[in-house]
């Protein structure tokens, strides 16, 4: 029976196809041939990346020079951004194949996102800017009482607590103060991954460490993957992982009207 191993070796695709889908089910974050352009009358910009992956439970740092394309991974990873080709899976969702409101949703319900300019509204107390990040999700919605509660502990563990602190408002606090409010934002709820864009940027030196050591003490305690993007070696040599975005991309800048 000459034909016999064929059924089997015509199989062999779609079998490296399916244990592919599983691999990248089962990361944080997983990548393949990633294309994302984006261009206006100034500029043409297109990031080009063949395959990364992030497993759960990793301190990921992302390091890269100004404009090489950091924040706009993280902007693909969070589904804020969506690519030309290529997949991204982030906790078991492949992201392209949803809608925009169901990136939303999944974003809201997974991700705790700190930003390089903080974005707390200044106008509300440092406890209401905690607990806001759990009007947005259904998955990690709480009752009055357990919002108050999980986000004084938070507050607490990151050295802000007392309920005078928590009652002031977020524009009276210190730069260093107010990194601290953005962090707990993100783990109240406990998201299983954690973007955090140049968190330390404002900080001196001794505040990046003191801040980066409540950022990975909460990491371990929830048990979340934390992806961070840092301009600081020092820094970033404390993570689990490098990932240097000029080394791991191709990109293409074109300058100019029309371009």
């Amino acid at each position: 029976m000459p034909n016999a191993a064929a059924p089997a070796d015509a199989t062999a695709p779609a079998d490296a196809a399916a244990a592919d889908a599983a691999a990248a089910a089962a990361a944080a974050v997983s990548i393949k041939n990633l294309l994302f352009r984006f261009s206006n009358s100034n500029q043409s910009f297109a990031l080009e990346i063949g395959s990364l992956t992030i497993e759960k439970g990793e301190r990921v740092a992302l390091v890269g020079p100004s404009g090489s394309g950091k924040s706009t991974l993280l902007g693909l990873i969070c589904g804020v951004l969506t690519p030309n080709d290529g997949s991204i899976w982030v906790l078991g969702q492949q992201l392209e194949n949803m809608s925009g409101r169901q990136r939303d949703r999944f974003r809201a319900d997974t991700l705790g996102v700190i930003f390089q300019q903080l974005n707390l509204l200044p106008y509300l107390s440092v406890l209401d800017n905690v607990m806001l990040a759990l009007e947005f999700s259904h998955q990690r919605r709480l009752s009055p009482s357990q919002k108050q509660e999980k986000a004084r502990y938070l507050l607490e563990c990151l050295g802000l607590g007392g309920a005078e602190l928590a009652a002031q408002k977020a524009s009276q606090l210190s730069v260093g103060q107010q990194q601290r409010v953005a962090a707990a934002r993100a783990f109240v709820g406990t998201p299983p991954l954690i973007i955090a864009d140049e968190p330390t940027s404002a900080l001196d030196e001794d505040r990046q460490s003191e801040f980066l050591d409540l950022l990975f003490s909460q990491q371990r305690q929830t048990d979340a993957t934390l992806l961070m993007v840092t301009h600081n070696n020092r820094l970033a040599a404390r993570f689990d992982r490098v990932l240097n975005l000029t080394e791991l991309c191709d990109l293409n800048i074109t300058e100019g009207a029309g371009a």
